[in-house]
């Protein structure tokens, strides 16, 4: 019987947090004698309970934050304690000193092109926190016995910059649709307010989702279209609030924040499209959700969308170039100024981008490793 941990500190966070929670509910159905470690807060406990509907599974508490030194100190000295076979780390921040065999999961490169808390720390301490997590990267890709990644973009952006070498270590785990996306309703109350025809943009809003761009093209853009865009409210969302309140149609531009799944089936299933203006990403949850429910997109032109949506597709701009967002979203507006409702999803998506195998491929790695 192999003793097998799992780092859950991030799993209320957006992003990777919907990659720990989809992980942690599927990955029982696979354990078969093995025993499941999880390791969180205790505010998160309920949380894992009602995910996970299963008594092989063993829940543990610290309080220690997520890129910390006490992560380097006092939660490598509690993971130890366990004597694990294997620990699976779904972030890159992990103890650099841990010594027994991991798995890593490195979801994109972004911080090492993209300072996405310069804004909000003093340029020292933020340079500080930039090598700290290139030095906690590096040990990652050296130590870690496997990598897993979403994406075969980000698959090979690593070998690009580490070498062929960490090549056999690498695995892709396609993400997919939330369950309880799924299974939500659209937002009643959310149809009462969006009556004008209306493009999307779902995420958070940080310096390399390019919103910026996006705002001076759409500012050009003169239809009695509207742009919703839909995220965290935060020290970025702010930040884009002041900028789209300076252009010159403003009130044609507006901001949901914190949205529930319900809002977010609304959005998909009654937007005339996403759109998704980012520089780089590592996967892109809201393209396949668009896709589940038949949501037109228009998107930039970087190697993982071109992975998801295919080389040729139509409506890909240049992010970097403000004439051709605005061609683009133009172009398809021309021909699309309504969004017909579509009854059906589109189940393709959930048999090719699925959270459940992503999970059993995950778990297939464990095993190679730990019977390597």
């Amino acid at each position: 019987m192999n003793r097998i941990g799992i780092d859950c500190r991030l799993i209320s966070w957006t992003g990777v947090g919907v990659y720990i929670q989809n992980l942690i509910r599927h990955l029982p159905e696979y354990i078969k004698d093995n025993e499941l470690f999880f390791f969180t807060d205790s505010c998160n406990h309920e949380l894992i309970k009602r995910l996970v509907k299963t008594d092989k599974i063993k829940i543990f508490h610290t309080n220690v934050k997520w890129h910390s030194l006490q992560e380097q100190t006092e939660f490598l000295k509690y993971i130890n304690s366990f004597n694990l076979d294997l620990m699976h780390f779904p972030y890159f921040s992990h103890p650099i000193l841990y010594r027994k065999p991991f798995v890593i999961t490195i979801h994109d490169l972004t911080p090492l092109d993209f300072k996405t808390g310069v804004s909000t720390l003093n340029p020292l301490v933020y340079e500080i926190k930039y090598q700290g997590y290139k030095l906690v990267l590096r040990s990652a890709i050296k130590n870690s016995e496997g990598i897993l990644v979403p994406s075969h973009a980000v698959s090979n952006q690593i070998v690009d910059r580490f070498g062929e070498a960490v090549k056999n270590k690498i695995t892709v785990t396609y993400e997919g649709v939330d369950e309880g996306l799924i299974n939500a309703d659209p937002s009643k109350q959310l149809a009462k307010k969006y009556k004008m025809p209306f493009l999307v943009r779902l995420g958070n809003f940080y310096p390399h989702k390019n919103i910026e761009r996006l705002i001076a093209a759409f500012a050009e853009i003169k239809t009695g279209t509207q742009l919703v865009l839909v995220g965290p409210e935060d020290f970025f969302s702010k930040k884009i609030q002041e900028l789209a309140h300076a252009v010159e149609n403003k009130n044609s531009i507006n901001f949901h924040f914190n949205p529930t799944q319900s809002e977010r089936v609304f959005f998909y299933k009654n937007a005339l499209a996403l759109v998704q203006p980012s520089l780089t990403e590592g996967f892109g949850l809201p393209i396949i959700e668009a896709q589940y429910f038949k949501c037109p997109i228009i998107a930039s032109r970087i190697p993982v969308f071109q992975e998801l949506l295919g080389e040729q597709y139509q409506y890909f701009f240049n992010p970097n170039n403000i004439d051709s967002i605005k061609e683009t979203i133009s172009s398809f507006l021309k021909i699309h100024s309504a969004r017909k409702l579509q009854a059906d999803n589109d189940i393709s998506i959930i048999k090719k981008y699925s959270f459940k195998q992503m999970a059993q491929q995950t778990f297939k790695v464990y095993m190679n490793i730990l019977n390597g």
